[in-house]
C-alpha cells in the first residue's frame, strides 16, 4: 500500500486589522474630507463669479471654459486621494509554503497483547517557513479501486476508538498533540501503543496525520497554503495463521501487434488480517526460452480486500490503474506468461498462466508493400529490356 499524502490544500485570506492600520485609515479620511471641502468652496466661488456677468456672453463662456479647465485638477486630486485610500486599506498577501515530510510512510506492526509497542517516526520541515502542526489519528479503509489508495472514515468505529485511547505520539517522554518545526528542522517522535491484556484480536488501520496550523501576522494578511502529511499504520493484534487468498484476475490481450504488453493482476486477500505479497511474472517464447522476468513490487493487501499488482515499469503509466508492464517492443510468435505470487514468507504460493500471440502487422504490411513495389519495378525494367 503506498503512502497517502492528503490533498487538503486550500487558500484562505486572513485580514488582520491592527491599531496602526486604523490610524492610517482615519488620517486618509481626514485628508479626503479636507480636499472635498476645498473643491466645494472653489466651485461655489466660480458660480458666484459667473453670476456677476449674466448679460455678457463672452464672459459667461470664459467662466464655463475656466470651470471645465479646473475640473481636471479636481478629478486628479480625487483620484489620488482614492488611490491613497486603497493603497492603505488593501492588505498585503504573502504566500506561505507547506512542505513537510514524514518517515516511514508505512508502519507495519504485528503484536500480541499485553504489550507496549513503540515505533520511531521522523518528521522534517522542508520549507523556509516555520510550521505548526496538529496531530490527529484517522481510521481508513482500502479504496474500492484496488490501486493501493485509502479512504478516510468520518467517524472511527468502536474498536478503533478504543485503540486510539491506547495510542500516544511522544517527543522524548512528553506526549504531543501538536509540534512546532523551525525551517529545515527535523524532529524524532515515537509512536507508542500500550496494548492491554484482552485486546480484541483484529487488524487496525489508521493514519497519524500532521496538519498545518498556520498563525498569521497581526500586521498583515497572508494567503496560507494549508496541507497535511500522514504516516499509515497497519496494526495486527493476535496470532496469525497462514494467509488465505487467490488470484482473482491475471489477464493480457490475446493478440498484440507490438510491445509493451500490459498484464492485469488482481490478488484477493481472504484473511482477516493484512498480508504482504511478493512475486514475479516469467515470460517464455514458443521454444520455452525465458525472455522476460518481471519482478513485482511488494504490496500490502488489507484484510478482506483486493489489490492490483505492478512492477517498476508499470508505475508511471498505470499509477491509478496498476498494471504489470513488459517493455519489449518487437514481438513475434506465441508467448506464455507464468505468474507466481507468495502471500507471506511462509506461503502459500499462488500460480497462474496465460498465453498471447504477437504478430507485427505493421512491419509485415510494410514488407509486403516493399515486395510488391520491387516486383512491379522488376517487371517494368524487364519489359523495357525485352522490347529494346
Amino acid at each position: 500500500m503506498r503512502s497517502k499524502i492528503l490533498n487538503i490544500k486550500s487558500k484562505k485570506g486572513v485580514t488582520e486589522k491592527g491599531n496602526s492600520l486604523a490610524n492610517e485609515l482615519n488620517a486618509v479620511r481626514t485628508i479626503v474630507n479636507f480636499l472635498l471641502k476645498l473643491l466645494k468652496r472653489r466651485s461655489l466661488s466660480e458660480v458666484a463669479l459667473s453670476s456677476n456677468f449674466p448679460n455678457k456672453l463672452s464672459e459667461r463662456h470664459s467662466a464655463m471654459c475656466d470651470c471645465r479647465l479646473k475640473a481636471g485638477p479636481r478629478a486628479l486630486i480625487a483620484t489620488i486621494a482614492l488611490l491613497l485610500l486603497l493603497s492603505v486599506a488593501t492588505p498585503q498577501a504573502v504566500a506561505r509554503e507547506f512542505s513537510v515530510g514524514v518517515f516511514p510512510p508505512i508502519i507495519q506492526i504485528d503484536a500480541i497483547s499485553p504489550s507496549i509497542i513503540t515505533s520511531p517516526i521522523q518528521i522534517e520541515n522542508l520549507s523556509e517557513e516555520s510550521a505548526s502542526l496538529s496531530i490527529q489519528l484517522r481510521q481508513f479503509l482500502p479504496s474500492a479501486k484496488s490501486n493501493g489508495e485509502i479512504e478516510f472514515v468520518n467517524q472511527p468505529d468502536a474498536t478503533h476508538k478504543k485503540m486510539f485511547g491506547y495510542t500516544k505520539i511522544k517527543e522524548g517522554s512528553t506526549v504531543r498533540n501538536r509540534i512546532e518545526l523551525a525551517p529545515k528542522q527535523k524532529k524524532n517522535l515515537t509512536l507508542q501503543i500500550d496494548l492491554p491484556e484482552g485486546s480484541v484480536a483484529s487488524d487496525y488501520y489508521f493514519s497519524i496525520v500532521f496538519i498545518s496550523n498556520d498563525s498569521s501576522s497581526e500586521e498583515k494578511s497572508q494567503t496560507v497554503s494549508v496541507g497535511a502529511v500522514a504516516a499509515n499504520v497497519l496494526l495486527s493484534v493476535g496470532e496469525k495463521d497462514l494467509p488465505v487468498g487467490k488470484i482473482a484476475e491475471f489477464s493480457a490481450p490475446f493478440f498484440v501487434t507490438k510491445g509493451p504488453v500490459q498484464f492485469k493482476t488482481r490478488i484477493e486477500n481472504q484473511s482477516p488480517y493484512f498480508i504482504s505479497t511478493e512475486g514475479n511474472v516469467v515470460i517464455k517464447n514458443i521454444f520455452g526460452q525465458i525472455i522476460g522476468n518481471l519482478e513485482l513490487i511488494p504490496a500490502n493487501i488489507l484484510a478482506k480486500s483486493t489489490r492490483l499488482l505492478t512492477n517498476d515499469e508499470g508505475l508511471p503509466p498505470t499509477f491509478d490503474d496498476p498494471r504489470i508492464v513488459w517493455k519489449e517492443k518487437f514481438l513475434l510468435g506465441l508467448y506464455t506468461a507464468d505468474l507466481t505470487v507468495s502471500l507471506s514468507e511462509q506461503g502459500p504460493i499462488l500460480r497462474d498462466r496465460i498465453t498471447f500471440l504477437a504478430v507485427p502487422i505493421e512491419i509485415i504490411v510494410g514488407v509486403l508493400i516493399a515486395v510488391v513495389i520491387i516486383i512491379i519495378v522488376y517487371r517494368r525494367v524487364k519489359k523495357k529490356i525485352e522490347t529494346s
